[in-house]
């Protein structure tokens, strides 16, 4: 009688055991599943925002003349196009409300054709013209402005010991975008090469050059051809060094569910294997 008891208790351990790997196995998937999404839709999102490739100054100078340099880096078989960028620190002013901002500024067509920016306008319209404005819907609020608001771009890096003013530049909202990044939509706006020229007063130079690809597989290759282009102290950085602090965090997420998952079906699998003794 009692071996029958111990034997329909083993079975019961056993079940319950290889219910447990079952479970343990799939919350396991599902959960790396769902890290892997979250990181493919930020990697999405990221990539429609930034280039794929840029080259910059090493010491964060301005790169003089970069239409020479761009011109070797079209004729790479797997660059779709390059574009100079001016980026800078800008404080913001519409009427009475102010905030700081990061102001990109590109040829037109680069950011309508290689930037999702476009798919992301609920207002307006990317005709920048030479003093027109994208910005996100965050920033927009907290100036209390729409499209059409006319706004002031004061250039914080003019401001030196001998020029204690920043440089002024008017300019006028063309649209409003919200990428569902609230770090972007609170900190981006983007503008005209021209704007950016002007106010920051560098014309024929360039902050970075933006390296977009024809497939975003190629970026490693790519980025090993084009440190063979470029010169000291100029740099390549691909998209995901830009953002690494974001991916790490991503990969670390990943690791403590994959082991405390695997020890669960580890227990799971030592009660299976002690029933069978």
């Amino acid at each position: 009688m009692f071996g029958r008891h111990r034997i329909r208790f083993i079975a019961f351990i056993a079940r319950t055991s290889i219910l447990g790997i079952a479970l343990g196995v799939t919350a396991l998937i599902i959960s790396v599943s769902i890290l892997n999404g979250f990181k493919s839709e930020v990697t999405r999102k990221i990539i429609g925002f930034d280039a794929h490739l840029r080259i910059e100054n090493l010491y964060g100078d301005k790169l003089a003349f970069p239409a020479n340099l761009m011109r070797r880096i079209d004729s790479v078989e797997t660059v779709k196009q390059s574009f100079p960028i001016l980026r800078g620190e800008v404080m913001l002013r519409a009427g009475e409300a102010t905030d700081g901002a990061i102001l990109e500024t590109m040829p037109e067509t680069a950011l309508a054709d290689l930037y999702s920016v476009a798919g992301t306008l609920v207002a307006g319209d990317l005709n920048l013209g030479e003093n027109g404005l994208i910005m996100g819907q965050t920033l927009a609020k907290r100036l209390n402005a729409t499209v059409g608001t006319q706004v002031l771009l004061y250039n914080l890096e003019s401001i030196t010991a001998n020029s204690p003013l920043p440089f002024v530049q008017a300019a006028t909202i063309s649209g409003i975008y919200a990428s569902g990044m609230v770090d972007y939509d609170k900190a981006y706006i983007y503008g005209s090469y021209a704007l950016g020229a002007s106010l920051f007063e560098a014309p024929m130079q360039a902050s970075s050059i933006g390296v977009s690809l024809k497939d975003i597989a190629d970026t490693e290759t790519t980025l090993s051809k084009l440190e063979n282009i470029v010169q000291y102290p100029a740099m390549v950085l691909s998209w995901e060094e830009r953002h690494q602090t974001l991916f790490n965090w991503i990969r670390t997420q990943q690791f403590p569910i994959i082991i405390i998952f695997s020890l669960i079906i580890l227990i799971a699998l030592v009660n299976v294997s002690s029933t069978l003794i």
